[in-house]
């Protein structure tokens, strides 16, 4: 009996002694999983400030862009502008030319009808 009891007491004892392993096995499996989810964490956290970096420097890049293409709009805008203007000048000129040449060409009419009349009547008075 003194036996059972002993033996009864040493199986509480490993019994206990065993969830106290488990115990502590569960524990150190926690903090083994704590820590690899702190450094998950920790590196996700890395990766969004890095992606956010990215998309801070995006930003910029595509203001500056927005710029430049402005000021190129702009100049060509200008440069519309300028080449109307030229267009412009260039129709006056060439509406002046034609007039030129227009008017050219009745003088040369004139003087050449001019002759003629001139030749009839130095016929006319010689005879």
């Amino acid at each position: 009996q003194l036996q059972q009891a002993h033996d009864a007491k040493s199986m509480s004892h490993d019994g206990l002694e065993g969830r106290t392993v488990r115990a502590e096995h569960a524990a150190v499996q926690f903090e083994a999983e704590s820590r690899e989810r702190g450094e998950r964490l920790r590196r996700a956290e890395v990766y969004a400030r890095s992606l956010e970096e990215e998309l801070v420097a995006e930003r910029r890049h595509r203001s500056k862009a927005e710029k430049l293409l402005k000021l190129e709009c702009d100049k060509s805008k200008g440069y519309y502008e300028i080449n109307l203007e030229l267009l412009d000048q260039l129709q006056r000129y060439e509406a002046k030319e034609s007039h030129a040449r227009h008017t050219m060409a009745q003088i040369h009419q004139l003087t050449h009808t001019n002759s003629q009349v001139a030749g009839l009547a130095n016929k006319t008075s010689s005879s």
